[in-house]
């Protein structure tokens, strides 16, 4: 039987982390010109992590070191990495900064949470587990001192990364009742997103479809393409958990359009296998045959080369 492709946890935004971190970088006193740079990146960023990684990289050169905004710059790469699925040199990038203790505490909490997450992904459970619980404790502490919905909704994060499921979806509903229409719309569509993923890991896919589809609108308002591509992935995956397999093929044919536009190869290529196997459930053999041939195996994340492996020897041409 191929591997089912939804993981239970499969793509928990962390862009709510980059929001609250950078916000508090920015609170310190910075040189105004210095500081101006980091906020046409941080434009760029917000809707692009393949052109912010170009631009970022070139800034990093011309700022100093260990000063607020060259944390700031970090903090725009990883999380670029992190949404491109280049998990293997996140890794790389945050363990130097995990024992370094005079970095400022948002930062260091994000270089938690992004270490946790690329330890996972290669097997290290350990470590993943570690970290994500430091992250969890060191922002429970700075809630409490300069209270935040944005730094709530990644507590929430942090909770189902520690399968507190349960927890996290009474956090995440509490603060859709208080901020039912916030201006802020990433706030918005980081809410609903989280809240989509905990519906969804309890087992209320109906409630998750309705947050998915919020956070459908609000990414579309945010407008980054990117974004808007992992969320129409999800939420094809909960219509597909639920047999709706033509809604699910027209999300996943929807996806794979923006990330291809987002230049977001690794979820491009992860969203068409997906389309192959939903083309092969409504009997298109042809457009699955189609599909399959057209996928970059060398760019299909390494969680789906062994069911991309089996499809080839199932999948027949037209």
């Amino acid at each position: 039987m191929v591997q089912k492709f939804h993981s239970k946890i499969a793509a928990l935004f962390l862009l709510s982390c980059c929001i609250f971190v950078n916000s508090l970088l920015a609170q310190s006193p910075i040189k105004q010109s210095t500081f101006s740079v980091s906020q046409t990146i941080e434009t760029t960023c917000k809707i692009s992590p393949s052109m912010c990684l170009e631009r970022v990289d070139d800034a990093l050169t011309k700022t100093e070191k260990n000063s607020r905004v060259y944390y700031r710059l970090l903090q725009f790469r990883f999380d670029s990495l992190f949404n491109l699925q280049r998990r293997k040199q996140l890794l790389r990038e945050t363990e130097p900064w995990l024992n370094q203790t005079d970095t400022p505490i948002a930062f260091r909490s994000s270089v938690y949470i992004y270490y946790a997450k690329a330890s996972l992904f290669v097997g290290d459970k350990e470590s993943s587990k570690k970290y994500y619980a430091l992250a969890r404790d060191m922002i429970a502490l700075m809630n409490e001192a300069l209270p935040s919905p944005m730094r709530l909704v990644v507590l929430a994060n942090l909770q189902m990364q520690l399968k507190e499921f349960e927890a996290a979806h009474q956090l995440l509903s509490k603060l859709v009742t208080k901020y039912p229409n916030s201006p802020d719309v990433q706030f918005m569509m980081e809410l609903h997103g989280n809240l989509a993923h905990a519906s969804n890991q309890l087992g209320r896919y109906e409630e998750a479809i309705v947050h998915w589809q919020n956070t459908k609108k609000w990414s579309e308002l945010f407008g980054n393409k990117q974004q808007m591509a992992v969320v129409l992935y999800n939420l094809a995956d909960i219509h597909f958990t639920l047999g709706q397999y033509n809604l699910t093929e027209q999300n996943l044919i929807n996806a794979i359009a923006l990330a291809q536009q987002a230049k977001d190869i690794k979820k491009f290529n992860e969203a068409k296998l997906y389309l192959v196997r939903v083309q092969l459930k409504l009997i298109k053999n042809c457009q699955a045959y189609i599909t399959f041939i057209s996928i970059d195996n060398n760019d299909l994340p390494v969680k789906h080369q062994p069911s991309f492996a089996e499809m080839q020897d199932q999948i027949k041409p037209c």
